[in-house]
């Protein structure tokens, strides 16, 4: 009773509000190209990725051992998994970024403000209430943009149920856990990846339901997805989405997710990706990370039905200060990761990055890259096959 509630009242809202979302871009952030997309906006930076991922950060048997120590502790509740939680814990997100994309005659463009704030409640006996709201605004073409309602978006507002470490559920707006970045994974670029911005939405939500669990060496998330409205009779199903993960070593991930269903009122439909057409469609990923002794490694490829348009990308990078197991270590991880797009219409392009992320300090991340792409096809008379591009982002994450 509570979801639907939260569906009824948020969904008609996000139609509007998630426009933010419109980012088909360059990846820990990426960029706009004309050549590609209509679209206003910039996709989202991921520069906060590290700090509210739940799928890909986590060791699953971390905090197994503290269990007994947190019992203590009458503002923490121990949950059937074993997982040490406040009753209450957030954080606030806040990045700069800055680049110029094209040449030197291209316009600057600034993302700024850009905040990210996120709640969990622990209601006690396995349920939980999450909430993740976002706000950003660029500077672009030498003026800033001042549409609240576009720039304003709720990427999750749901109420969850553990039943055991097996078998959870949960009901609202949720993720849609296609590729590698709709499911909280690392990415090193500034933007979100152009293999996967340009082909399927950004922190993908939908309002709906899923079901998920862990066990061995295994996790799962099984989920459906509505679009609610008033009166109740013009609700529409929008499909379903599956993701199986598996662990068969410490510090590997290896993943497969799919997603049926239409374009129609759906979050891909609101993004402009203007090569969808309007009947139904399927999304299939394969996407994996390696994150251990200092190395991270991490890549997807995509394939969907419409236009049979694919896509492929991977990252490698290394950090020089992987000396200590302190959370709140210094980190220097300079990267280097390759983009593919193919068979979009006409458009085909590959990418490459180079870049380097440093943490003084917890919380604060600093990065810069440089990055060049070839076109072959997509672009008008007159425009460059080749693109570059410049980007530096400051983030910081307060904790709460």
């Amino acid at each position: 009773m509570i979801a639907a509630c939260l569906l009824i009242l948020c969904n008609s809202f996000n139609m509007q509000a998630q426009q933010t979302d419109n980012q088909l871009r360059v990846s820990y952030s990426t960029t706009k190209d004309t050549t590609i997309t209509n679209s206003h906006h910039e996709p989202k930076s991921v520069l906060h990725r590290e700090q509210v991922s739940h799928h890909f950060k986590d060791d699953r048997n971390k905090y197994l051992n503290q269990k007994a120590e947190n019992k203590k502790d009458s503002n923490i509740i121990i949950d059937n998994t074993g997982v040490n939680n406040k009753r209450f814990e957030g954080s606030l997100y806040s990045e700069v970024n800055y680049g110029r994309h094209g040449d030197l005659d291209s316009p600057d463009l600034l993302d700024l403000p850009h905040f990210i704030i996120n709640g969990h409640l622990h209601l006690g006996k396995g349920w939980t209430v999450v909430a993740e709201l976002e706000y950003e605004q660029f500077y672009e073409n030498k003026q800033w943009e001042y549409k609240f309602d576009g720039n304003f978006t709720s990427n999750k507002l749901y109420i969850a149920k553990d039943f055991s470490k097996a078998f959870s559920a949960k009901a609202g707006i949720i993720e849609v856990p296609v590729g590698i970045v709709n499911t909280g994974g690392p990415a090193l670029t500034i933007y979100d990846p152009e293999s996967e911005s340009n082909i399927i939405p950004m922190t993908w939500h939908e309002g709906g339901a899923s079901i998920y669990g862990s066990f061995g060496k295994w996790d799962y998330q099984i989920g459906g997805y509505i679009y609610t409205s008033l009166p109740l009779k013009n609700s529409q199903m929008l499909g379903g989405a599956t993701r199986l993960n598996y662990y068969p070593i410490n510090g590997l991930r290896i993943g497969l997710s799919s997603y049926w269903g239409t374009p129609c009122k759906s979050q891909y439909h609101r993004q402009d990706l203007n090569f969808l057409g309007t009947d139904g469609l399927w999304y299939g990923a394969f996407d994996f990370d390696y994150q251990e002794n200092g190395w991270i490694i991490d890549g997807s490829a995509i394939y969907c039905t419409d236009q049979s348009a694919k896509s492929a990308g991977i990252e490698i990078g290394y950090d020089f200060f992987e000396t200590t197991e302190k959370t709140d270590k210094m980190e220097l991880i300079p990267f280097m990761r390759y983009d593919g797009l193919f068979h979009l219409g006409e458009l085909n392009f590959n990418k490459y990055t180079v870049g380097i992320n440093f943490s003084p300090l917890k919380n604060l991340v600093v990065k810069g890259e440089y990055a060049i792409r070839h076109h072959q096809g997509g672009f008008e008379e007159g425009e460059k096959a080749t693109w570059h591009s410049f980007d530096i982002g400051v983030s910081y994450t307060w904790e709460f």
